[in-house]
């Protein structure tokens, strides 16, 4: 399969800022009959690596995706019985699925779930899984990188390998704000998919937190407690150059050890997520700066204070330059 971004294919762990689409729709009603159940079989293996199986006879289905900066949302429907199976696979991708009607439905991946109506699973595509439907269906996806999710929740593993019950009012509310997304006109700029980006990826953290797996084990909320408070202070501090264990420490009022354990958990380093967050919001300025401005500054206003450094991590994460990657923004926005 082709190189391509979180949004189609989902077969590599960065973007491509160079080849993303904003928007994949598809329906079976944009084919002949005769024809319909062979185009969705090769659409849907083609852009998203899956393998689907249903009775060819009066066979309709949709699907539109979109993609929002570093996340991908997704709305799938099916008027009878199918099953998905992934044949791409990759360890850096995490899917949640939030089903809005279902007539009998699971997940088999490292152990069988249900899906029930109103309900969220969480699942990866580290290896091969399939989804079965006893009859008509429709869901909605959110994909993610599977390292922006281990960084805000301490035992995820747990989350793929159990069947979990999230608060039912907070899985309403993020099936609501990503449909709501996937079906407004809204205008095709990075800083606006950026912010929806973030706005839904902070509802899912509040579901999955909202857990009961979550919020059974005292222990483990505390030290997710402590995690946030953490992230909060780098992210309000990423501008001082000078940002090191020992200053994020002392301002938490705790030890460096436990600061270092807290960050561990996670499968990261506080240094590591210091430098990711400043690359994001680097990535994001200079997609909204005017060409005439400093790409340097920017660097340097976030933190960075050697631009070889920058340059060298900015492209090894996103794919591209940074200038390359401002270069894609302005095209896009002169094309839109």
């Amino acid at each position: 399969m082709a190189k391509s971004s979180l949004l189609v294919g989902f077969d590599q762990p960065e973007y491509d800022m160079k080849t993303a689409p904003i928007l994949n729709v598809f329906e079976s009603a944009e084919v002949i009959k005769s024809d319909r159940h062979e185009f969705w079989k090769s659409r849907v293996l083609n852009d998203y690596g899956v393998s689907f199986f249903c009775e060819p006879e009066e066979f309709s289905g949709r699907m539109r995706s979109k993609l929002l900066g570093r996340y991908s949302v997704h709305s799938v429907e099916f008027s009878q019985a199918h099953r998905a199976e992934r044949i791409v696979t990759n360890p850096d991708i995490v899917f949640v699925n939030c089903m809005l009607q279902n007539e009998g439905a699971k997940i088999c991946g490292k152990r069988e779930k249900i899906l029930e109506d109103g309900g969220m699973v969480v699942y990866e595509a580290s290896e091969p899984y399939f989804l079965s439907f006893d009859g008509a269906s429709k869901w909605l996806v959110l994909g993610m990188l599977k390292s922006d999710l281990a960084d805000n929740i301490g035992d995820l593993d747990r989350h793929f390998e159990e069947q979990v019950t999230y608060d039912s009012q907070l899985v309403a509310a993020l099936s609501e704000l990503m449909f709501k997304i996937l079906n407004a006109n809204l205008p095709e700029q990075q800083s606006i998919d950026d912010a929806l980006g973030d706005s839904v990826f902070n509802l899912l953290l509040a579901t999955i937190l909202s857990s009961d797996l979550e919020l059974e084990n005292s222990s483990s909320f505390s030290s997710t407690a402590m995690l946030q408070r953490a992230r909060r202070y780098v992210r309000e501090n990423l501008v001082n150059p000078d940002l090191e264990p020992s200053i994020v420490s002392d301002a938490l009022g705790i030890t460096t050890g436990y600061l270092h354990k807290v960050f561990s958990s996670t499968n990261t380093t506080l240094m590591q997520y210091v430098l990711t967050e400043r690359l994001e919001k680097c990535r994001v300025e200079i997609g909204r700066m005017d060409r005439a401005r400093n790409i340097t500054q920017i660097a340097f206003k976030w933190g960075f204070n050697d631009t070889s450094h920058f340059s060298r991590t900015f492209r090894r994460r996103f794919g591209v330059s940074a200038k390359e990657y401002r270069d894609q923004v302005q095209k896009n926005r002169r094309y839109n």
